[in-house]
């Protein structure tokens, strides 16, 4: 199935909702009549076989019978396992979509959010635009079930594209935006792969970058086909009177004492290899689909090449290690591990096919997990684009302009019937926007649309506006600032270190010859006014030196009562309406924004309003 054009994303996923609770409905009666005949099954098969064997002389016929019930019982284990998984996978896109359409109305508390590490305080922008946390971008953004496509995610909002990368991204996310099945399918199929961690898919990473143990012991392996030789032919020379002793006796000792050596070593390394691999090799279902799709954009031709390609597919190998990771599930099996060990020196052989596995593929292995971790980051990004097709990809420029334009823009995270949108324009050098207005009538919104919008274009997501233009920009924000009591850090002295940042990239954009875009909102709280009016123009003149474009927010109508601010300063604000009613004043905004500065503030009526 694909997106309808032109029709409600909420329709598509209320349908598609529908749809898998029919179809799972269905597989839940077919599992009860599983479950029932393989019950019958199986009793019927053991009182067959057992009124059939008992009389002196067996009824062959009821006991054939019996024989045929017992193969009929393990054929509905074997299909009622198929069953159960089928049930659980047509659940789970249920699931998926029930939580499309909560993640469009923005309802947070009603979808999951999917385990990621918070970005640091000194993080250009991460903390001020809302960007990890409930109610956050990433929130927002995270479909990837598995934790290679949650970093990848991560990392494109923290670290933004070359502009190259970023249209080869909005190719691919074109491309994956309507086909709803495929994305439903690996991000179900990965939710119920389960049991993998960052850490494992780590330690599974660096397992195959280890340098090579048995293989660098040739000797080992000759001990470990002469010594289970040895003891086949010394058996059997018994056996056939050649000899009349107990000769293989000292073969097995032989095995004994290998086997006693390098025990410990061969568990580590089992355990290295090992480690998730259940759910691991579940990998290979996804590479698989992936493998098996075509793709007309670059990005995604290239990702399923990564997984398709070489001597065998991501997926038959991982299949292959999976099979050899099983062998040396008997380890587990106390007496036969044992005598296999003693017999055939059986953790050799497995560890010889192992570390065979591991050379084959040492170079690979890590390029398959990337490439499905930015096919699932891709994925996010098609998810945004499908559930928003009013929102578009944002064009980008090269530096010569050094324009953020966007028309209609909005905040991503407000709900579509919630948002409201303006024109915007950041730029040329020289020049920054200057938005003033009371409490609580959109300034500090307006400013983490920007930012949030920029994050998004520049990791390759389609943008909330209807249509927006930027060159490749280094993005900082000074808005949250707080103080420390623990490290004697005060709420001015925060704001300083943190323009202090702001400042320092700034200037180092320049030497760098690239665009700064700096997002300020009321800054420098905590100190007397007259000194903050200062302080703050004095950064405003140094950001307009280095050739920053940018946005502040401020309460000050005269911050830019100079002859150079007036200047370089883009005035903009917005207004409240107060309507007189029965039980006082109240307050409403429109939240658009109109230019020139705000003619009227709003804090004692406010206080009014609260009561003080």
């Amino acid at each position: 199935m694909t997106a309808d054009i032109g029709r409600p994303p909420s329709d598509t996923f209320s349908d598609r909702v529908a749809l898998f609770s029919l179809k799972s409905e269905r597989a839940k009666r077919r599992l009860g009549w599983l479950t029932h005949l393989r019950l019958a099954a199986f009793v019927l098969a053991g009182l067959l076989l057992v009124l059939g064997g008992a009389r002196e002389d067996p009824r062959w016929i009821v006991v054939v019978v019996g024989v045929l019930l017992f193969f009929a019982y393990a054929a509905l284990v074997v299909e009622h396992r198929r069953a159960t998984a089928l049930t659980e996978y047509l659940d789970e896109l249920r699931c998926l979509n029930e939580e499309a359409l909560q993640r469009l109305a923005r309802n947070w508390d009603l979808f999951r959010t999917p385990p990621v590490e918070q970005a640091g305080p000194e993080h250009p922008y991460a903390e001020d635009l809302n960007l990890f946390g409930p109610a956050s971008l990433f929130q927002l953004l995270c479909t990837a079930a598995t934790p290679v496509g949650r970093n990848t995610l991560r990392r494109w909002l923290l670290r933004p594209a070359m502009p190259e990368t970023v249209v080869r991204r909005q190719e691919a996310v074109a491309e994956l935006s309507p086909l709803v099945d495929l994305r439903d399918e690996l991000t179900a199929r990965g939710n119920l792969i389960g049991g993998v961690s960052s850490q494992v898919v780590d330690r599974f990473l660096r397992w195959t970058q280890d340098d090579r143990w048995i293989l660098n012991r040739p000797w080992l392996l000759v001990f470990a086909w002469l010594l289970p030789l040895s003891t086949v032919i010394a058996v059997i020379l018994q056996v056939t009177g050649v000899i009349p002793y107990h000769v293989w006796v000292f073969a097995v000792l032989g095995c004994a004492i290998v086997w006693r050596r390098f025990s410990t070593t061969i568990e580590l390394t089992f355990r290295s290899a090992s480690s998730g691999e259940k759910a691991l090799s579940r990998f290979s279902i996804l590479f698989r689909t992936v493998a098996n799709e075509s793709f007309e954009a670059p990005l995604l031709a290239d990702i399923a090449k990564s997984l398709a390609g070489g001597r065998e597919p991501a997926h038959r190998q991982m299949r292959s290690l999976d099979r050899i990771l099983a062998c040396s599930d008997v380890r587990f099996s106390g007496l036969l591990h044992g005598l296999l060990q003693l017999i055939t020196l059986w953790d050799l052989h497995v560890l010889y096919a192992l570390e065979r596995w591991r050379e084959e593929n040492r170079s690979r292995v890590e390029s398959w997990f990337s490439a499905y971790g930015e096919l699932e980051a891709l994925m996010a990004l098609a998810g945004l684009a499908h559930g928003h097709p009013r929102w578009e990809f944002p064009i980008i420029t090269s530096n010569e302009g050094a324009l953020v334009v966007a028309r209609e823009l909005g905040h991503p995270l407000l709900a579509p019937e919630d948002c409201v949108t303006n024109d915007v324009q950041l730029g040329p050098p020289g020049t920054f926007l200057l938005v003033t207005g009371s409490n609580m009538a959109g300034k500090s919104t307006l400013l983490r649309a920007i930012g949030a919008n920029v994050v998004l274009a520049q990791a390759g997501a389609p943008v909330c506006a209807s249509s927006m233009s930027l060159p490749g920009v280094r993005l900082f924000t000074a808005m949250h600032v707080h103080d420390s009591l623990a490290d004697g850090v005060s709420q001015f002295m925060a704001a300083l270190n943190r323009l202090k940042l702001v400042v320092e990239a700034a200037e180092c954009a320049e030497r760098d010859d690239v665009t700064f875009v700096y997002l300020l909102d009321e800054i420098l709280q905590g100190t007397n006014a007259a000194e903050r009016q200062t302080a703050v123009r004095r950064i405003v003149r140094h950001m307009l030196e280095t050739g920053a474009i940018g946005a502040t927010s401020t309460h000050d109508l005269t911050l830019a009562d100079t002859d150079d601010l007036e200047v370089a300063a883009r005035l903009a604000h917005f207004q409240e309406t107060i309507e007189q009613t029965a039980e006082g004043p109240v307050l409403s905004f429109d939240y658009k924004l109109k230019p020139g500065l705000a003619t009227s503030t709003n804090a004692l009526r406010l206080m009014d309003i609260v009561g003080l």
